[in-house]
C-alpha cells in the first residue's frame, strides 16, 4: 500500500485539527473549572450576605422594640410632667392665696380696735400662727416639687432609659 503525497496532507491536516481541538478542550475544561470555582465563591458570598441581611434586620426589629418602649416612657414622663405642672400652679395659687390671708390677718392684728380691748389676742395670734404655718407648708410642697420635677423625674428618666427600667418603679 503506498501511501501518496495528498493522503499525507490529509492525514496531516487531520492531526492537526485534532491537536487544535484538543488544545480548545483542554481550555474549555480549564474554563469550566474556573467558572464552577467563581459559582462555588459567589454562592458562598451570597449566602454570607443573605445571613447578614437577616441579622441586621433582627438588629432593626430589635431597635425598633426599644424605641417604641422609649416612646411609650417618653410619652408617660410628658403627662406626668403636666400633671405636675398643673399640680405646681395649684400650688402656687395656693400659696399666693395663703400669704394675702398672713398679709390681711397681720393687718387686723395691728388695727385691733381699741374700744373693743376685749378682743382675744390670742385669737388672733392663733389664726396668723395657722396661716403662717400654713404658707411655709405650701413653700415646702412647692421646694419639694420644683426639685422633685427638675432633678428627680427627669434624672430617674434618663437613668431609667438608659437602663433600659421603667422610670415608675422608683417612686
Amino acid at each position: 500500500m503506498k501511501i501518496d503525497s495528498r493522503t499525507i496532507s490529509c492525514i496531516s491536516q487531520v492531526e492537526a485539527a485534532y491537536q487544535k481541538q484538543i488544545r480548545k478542550t483542554e481550555e474549555e475544561k480549564s474554563n469550566h473549572s474556573a467558572l464552577k470555582h467563581e459559582v462555588q465563591s459567589l454562592s458562598e458570598s451570597c449566602d454570607k450576605l443573605n445571613r447578614n441581611c437577616e441579622k441586621l434586620n433582627h438588629d432593626i426589629q430589635s431597635k425598633n422594640t426599644h424605641i417604641s418602649c422609649l416612646e411609650g416612657q417618653l410619652s408617660n414622663v410628658k403627662q406626668q410632667l403636666e400633671a405636675e405642672n398643673t399640680k405646681n400652679g395649684q400650688l402656687k395659687a395656693d400659696l399666693e392665696r395663703a400669704q394675702m390671708e398672713h398679709g390681711a390677718t397681720m393687718k387686723k392684728l395691728g388695727k385691733v380696735d381699741e374700744e373693743n380691748g376685749k378682743r382675744s389676742w390670742s385669737k388672733v395670734l392663733s389664726t396668723s400662727w395657722r396661716q403662717e404655718k400654713k404658707v411655709k407648708l405650701l413653700n415646702f410642697h412647692l421646694d419639694t416639687f420644683l426639685g422633685k420635677n427638675q432633678n428627680g423625674i427627669l434624672i430617674l428618666c434618663l437613668i431609667s432609659c438608659m437602663q433600659g427600667v421603667n422610670y415608675r418603679d422608683n417612686f
